[in-house]
């Protein structure tokens, strides 16, 4: 399993990185340039240049390691957003994809998923497009999901996520 390659966790696991940057450093600047830079090399050239302004540590910490990609990385966020924001002005009609609409079930045992997606005659491949952190031997049989892992499910078009949490839920007893 590697959840750097599920969008959802990495972003669950990024906004936690930002939140304890920004309680760290003070300064979303700060914060977002320490995501690439790293908290603590942060901090470092913070007390090296004797500001905690960005713009200063960018002109006066001269370091290797503090090259391009660091000393630019804000700025980089900030041309995304501003991209994002005008991406009609820029490309023309955009058509952008309905988000997928999806629960989450923890497993509270170690699940052989190829047995668990033909007990609950699950679409694979779309359990499979949902869960991009599981590697090719969980969907082989090879090797077991683990314990505690949050399987990412198709809604089934019931009123609310936990509704189709507990449908499952129950079925998952039977399992």
């Amino acid at each position: 399993m590697d959840e750097r390659n599920d969008p959802l966790r990495a972003a669950e696991a990024a906004s936690l990185l930002l939140k304890r940057n920004f309680e760290e450093l003070g300064s979303w600047p700060l914060a977002v340039t320490a995501y690439n830079h790293g908290r603590k090399g942060m901090m470092r050239a913070i007390r090296k240049v004797g500001s905690q302004d960005l713009s200063d540590v960018i002109c006066d910490y001269q370091r290797r390691s503090f090259g391009f990609a660091s000393s630019n990385f804000y700025a980089c966020l900030l041309a995304v957003i501003e991209v994002e924001a005008r991406a009609v002005e820029f490309f023309g009609p955009v058509v952008r994809e309905s988000p997928a609409l999806s629960f989450d079930f923890e497993l509270p045992k170690y699940v052989d998923l190829p047995e668990l997606v033909s007990f609950f005659q699950l679409d694979s491949k779309r359990i499979k497009e949902l869960n991009p952190a599981l590697a090719s031997a969980v969907w082989e049989g090879q090797q077991s999901a683990p314990k505690g892992y949050r399987l990412h499910l198709p809604r089934n078009g019931s009123a609310t996520e936990e509704s189709d949490c507990r449908v499952f839920s129950a079925g998952y007893e039977k399992f």
